[in-house]
């Protein structure tokens, strides 16, 4: 059951989400849309085209590329039809990558393309959906039932207008460039929340700003704290030698323990450097391991990207141009006998047999 825009699953209540994009055309930003993602309907479909606003997913599991519309195309404009995006690794249509890696199927389709300003999925046939994405500038019934359509334009459609009247050349490239200037999650305050592939939060920043500081702090602390007691162990040793010298006994007693601290400090000493080797080795232990790890996890990827045939993304279907009506043919014209112009197809002529089987008559 859905209420005001959400419903209810087992205990997860899954509301429709609004994340934005700033639109640059020919390098100058023209303005933003804001959409609203039907998260209760296709929730999978709806986390993909979030975490790709917001870029927080990092790389991709086959492209090895970000996985962000921050910086992507629009890459096929037909006016009164669509807009389509979202190939953030080759730029052409022939490219991207979801979040779960490579293409996820299809959720379904509780939603048809019957108005403008519908947010789909651009796909290359049956669950084959990635990271492309389609904009309608109009009414498009043809794709219904093989495009999942996941959110709608709630602000900037006037932006969307901007993006259809730009001129395009072959295979519909728009001839000024189109891009994604900015993009992530949408507030009601109207500015970019948490997880903006923009900029990240300044609070975060901040902590880790406080964080490093402390770290730095108490190493000096340490530091200052191991001189203090090399201080001390040095005055100790100090006041030793100066007491021997105003008596004899005292003096031999005060060599013999000033002996032994420079033994105990020498043993001391090797143990460190000990120590400090054991740490090196194990840490190109350490390299050497991730270097190999590294290596395998490399030589599974070709192998994994060799075994998959590459599926290129089909364009969307363009809707059905109407046939050209056929053309009257020009009525025939014959002259008759008498010398008159008439139309129609003339007298027809019927071969009989002769009832004296002999040559054919014709009859008109």
């Amino acid at each position: 059951s859905s209420v005001c825009g959400c419903s209810i699953v087992g205990t997860k209540i899954k509301k429709d989400v609004e994340v934005f994009m700033d639109i640059a055309i020919d390098g100058d930003v023209v303005g933003k849309i804001v959409f609203t993602l039907f998260a209760h309907t296709v929730p999978r479909t709806v986390e993909n085209f979030r975490a790709l606003c917001t870029g927080e997913k990092g790389l991709g599991k086959f492209t090895r590329k970000h996985l962000t519309y921050k910086g992507c195309k629009f890459h096929r404009i037909i006016k009164g039809f669509m807009a389509q995006g979202g190939d953030f690794t080759k730029g052409d249509g022939t490219g991207g990558e979801s979040i779960y890696g490579g293409t996820f199927a299809d959720e379904g389709f509780p939603s048809g393309h019957g108005k403008p300003g519908l947010l789909s999925m651009a796909n290359s046939g049956k669950d084959s959906n990635g990271s492309q994405f389609f904009i309608t500038f109009g009414a498009a019934p043809h794709l219904d039932g093989k495009h999942v359509v996941f959110g709608q334009v709630k602000k900037g459609m006037d932006v969307v207008h901007m993006m259809e009247r730009v001129k395009t050349g072959s295979k519909d490239k728009p001839l000024p460039t189109v891009v994604i200037a900015d993009c992530g999650m949408y507030s009601a305050e109207g500015s970019a929340t948490e997880g903006t592939a923009a900029e990240p939060d300044k609070k975060k920043q901040k902590k880790e700003k406080k964080g490093k500081n402390k770290k730095k702090k108490s190493k000096k602390s340490k530091k200052a704290k191991k001189k203090s007691k090399k201080r001390k162990k040095k005055s100790s040793s100090s006041s030793s030698s100066s007491s021997s010298s105003s008596s004899s006994s005292s003096s031999s007693s005060s060599s013999s323990s000033s002996s032994s601290s420079s033994s105990s400090s020498s043993a001391d000493k090797k143990k460190k450097k000990k120590k400090k080797a054991k740490e090196k080795q194990k840490e190109k232990d350490k390299q050497r391991d991730e270097a190999s790890i590294a290596k395998i996890v490399a030589a599974q990827e070709q192998q994994l990207a060799e075994e998959k045939p590459k599926e290129e993304p089909k364009p969307v279907e363009e809707p059905p141009k109407p046939k050209p009506k056929p053309k009257p043919e020009p009525a025939r014209t014959w002259q008759s006998k008498s010398g008159r112009i008439q139309k129609g197809r003339g007298l027809r002529r019927f071969r009989t047999p002769s009832p004296e089987g002999g040559e054919d008559s014709k009859e008109d």
